[in-house]
Order: structure tokens, then C-alpha cells, then sequence
């Protein structure tokens, strides 16, 4: 009965002690395109097999013949991430000292509304870690 009742007990306070099923995935990929590479990482905050966070932090390099248009690109990625921060995502571009851009941004799903996610296309998330994982590293993603 004591070995039961210290069984017990472990099995209720270990998830406190762990963060209530907390979990974290970081997914990278890195792609060269026409004069641009583009390296990414996306780290995805789980409670409970729900996402609750996205950070992503991408790097773009232009090749010294492009770098003469990274305004205009910079441009293009703050039209293109507008709708990011239309719907309660913050979006930061900050040009680098190596002839590109670095861009974060943070995606917290718990402030987000139904249909902001909607709009994000976030409302179907992947659910648990292992089937984000999943689809992640179907686009190309390596993932820990």
C-alpha cells in the first residue's frame, strides 16, 4: 500500500516538475536559390500536444551581385510578412553586416484569436511534437 501510495504521488508531481508536458522541436533548413541563401529555423513550443509558440529566425545572404537590391528585398519581406503582423505576430527585419537580412518572428498561438490562426493558416496545426516533426521534415526540414 506505501509503494502504491509513493507511485502515486511520483505520477502526479513529475509532470509538474517537468513543465506540465512542455516540449520543444527546433527544425532548421538551409536553401540557395539564384544569388540567395536562406537559412531557417523554426522553434515550435508545445504544451500538452498543442502548439502554443512559433519563433522564427531566418537568415537571407544575397551574392555581392544582388547585394545592391536588399532594400527592395527587404521591402518585399515586410509586404510579405504583413499579414503576420495583421494578425498578432511581431515581424522584425534587420539588415546584417554580410550582405543580407536577418528576420524573426514570433507566432504566440494562446494570444492569438480563432480567426487570426485562421488567416495564418494556423488553425490546423500539426498537433503533437512527433506529427510536426513529421511534416516539417516532409518539406525538407532536419528536426531535433
Amino acid at each position: 500500500m506505501k509503494k502504491a501510495l509513493i507511485f502515486t504521488v511520483a505520477l502526479v508531481t513529475i509532470p509538474f516538475l517537468t513543465g506540465c508536458g512542455k516540449e520543444t522541436l527546433t527544425c532548421t533548413i538551409s536553401k540557395k536559390q539564384s544569388g540567395i541563401t536562406m537559412n531557417q529555423e523554426v522553434v515550435a513550443e508545445f504544451n500538452n500536444n498543442e502548439v502554443t509558440n512559433i519563433d522564427m529566425k531566418i537568415n537571407v545572404k544575397l551574392d555581392d551581385a544582388y547585394k545592391s537590391y536588399i532594400d527592395t528585398y527587404k521591402t518585399a519581406l515586410e509586404s510579405q510578412y504583413k499579414t503576420f503582423t495583421n494578425n498578432g505576430g511581431e515581424v522584425k527585419i534587420d539588415k546584417n553586416k554580410e550582405n543580407g537580412l536577418d528576420v524573426k518572428i514570433n507566432l504566440d498561438l494562446k494570444k492569438m484569436t480563432k480567426e487570426q490562426k485562421s488567416k495564418l493558416q494556423l488553425s490546423d496545426t500539426y498537433g503533437t511534437k512527433d506529427a510536426t516533426a513529421k511534416k516539417l521534415k516532409e518539406q525538407g526540414y532536419t528536426c531535433k
